[in-house]
């Protein structure tokens, strides 16, 4: 599939010259990346049972893209983004192509689409062992290994997921009724997954504020016809909004819901995830800047268990004396808390960490 895509986009690039010939206005080529380095140390409590982990890791990536401009107003655009990581795996991280003009254009490949829940500064935040996942509206937000479509009209856009999974396999939830111990239920299937989503989102900006606000569902059900009973749907909204003080204050908030059946055809108990996030970030000095922000997540499985999180962050990035080369540090924390049966004492755990990473971009 990724093959498929830089193929599909590559050509792209090669007609479009050919294409804006009558009224060819600009044509341009580039290439940009960045390299990353991470250190990272965690100390987790696992109610009581305490560990110590290090790890180092990073990625080089490399973007190509090309656009071309006509005096009708149309444009063509195609990108494409390697990403080698240090442990010696390769993959794709963009590989699309655009066509339209400034107020409609149509996308189709591989990308991100806007987000809708910030959290400040791109850093690290720990995780506490088995804290519930935070929600960020991005059940149906891209990189897909499928087709991976979007009509953007202004401050508009549509995302659209029409296409097949290679995975065999889907996942719900499961409680026990009796120790009400959460855990997947697993669809295991003989056959490919089809899977069909949505996502609207609306951006309004100005000089002073930005805000975003969006929904999303998703459908993953088997091809194999014999298993046509299984399926899971997942639907929520989010929305982000963010002030210019001083500095960038910013306010989060996502709530997700799962359901479905397995290939019986019964019915898995309904999951839902409320996530909420506030942060700040501000300019220190020339060129550098401090952020920092605390979160809420709670989890809920069909009314039986509720679990919830609650995390933390602090980071400073900093820009050397060579032009390019950055380095942040970040230090974060986070406790979950599991009620696991209604009228059982609660289980915690918690984490701390921190991270130093290296960024050069080029």
């Amino acid at each position: 599939m990724k093959l498929r895509v830089l193929a599909v986009l590559c050509a792209a690039l090669l007609v479009a010259p050919a294409a804006f010939a009558d009224n060819m206005v600009s044509a341009t080529m580039g290439i940009a990346g960045d390299v990353e380095t991470n250190t990272n140390v965690e100390f987790k409590d696992n109610g009581g049972s305490n560990f110590t982990s290090w790890g180092n890791d990073g990625r080089t990536h490399i973007k190509f893209s090309g656009r071309i401009e006509g005096d009708n107003g149309w444009f063509g655009y195609g990108e494409g983004d390697a990403m080698i990581a240090a442990s010696g795996t390769t993959g794709v991280d963009n590989a699309f192509v655009e066509f339209g003009t400034e107020s409609f254009s149509f996308l189709i490949g591989r990308w991100e689409a806007t987000g809708l829940f910030g959290k400040g500064q791109d850093t690290f935040i720990t995780g506490a062992p088995g804290a519930p996942g935070r929600y960020e509206g991005n059940y149906a937000r891209g990189r897909f290994p499928i087709n991976n479509m979007a009509l953007k009209f202004g401050a508009f856009e549509l995302g659209v997921i029409v296409g097949g999974l290679d995975a065999g396999t889907i996942y719900g939830v499961t409680t026990d009724p009796d120790t009400g111990v959460t855990t997947p239920g697993v669809i295991t299937l003989s056959a490919a997954i089809n899977a069909y989503g949505a996502r609207p989102v609306y951006v309004l900006s100005t000089d002073a504020m930005t805000l975003k606000v969006g929904g999303e569902f998703l459908t993953l059900m088997p091809q194999d016809t014999d298993a046509s009973d299984a399926s899971i749907n997942k639907f929520g909204g989010a929305a982000n909004l963010e002030l210019s003080l001083g500095g960038t204050l910013g306010f989060s908030v996502a709530y997700g819901a799962t359901t479905g059946q397995d290939d019986a055809g019964k019915d898995l108990l309904d999951a839902s995830t409320l996530s909420t996030f506030a942060y700040y970030t501000m300019p220190v000095g020339e060129g550098n800047s401090l952020g920092f922000g605390g979160g809420f997540t709670a989890f809920s499985v069909d009314k039986l268990t509720d679990d919830t999180m609650m995390e933390g962050f602090i980071s400073f990035n900093q820009q050397l004396p060579v032009e390019g080369l950055w380095i942040k540090y970040a230090l974060s924390y986070a406790g979950a808390t599991f009620d696991a049966k209604e009228g059982a004492d609660p289980d915690d755990t918690s984490s701390f960490g921190g991270r130093v990473r290296f960024n050069y971009a080029f």
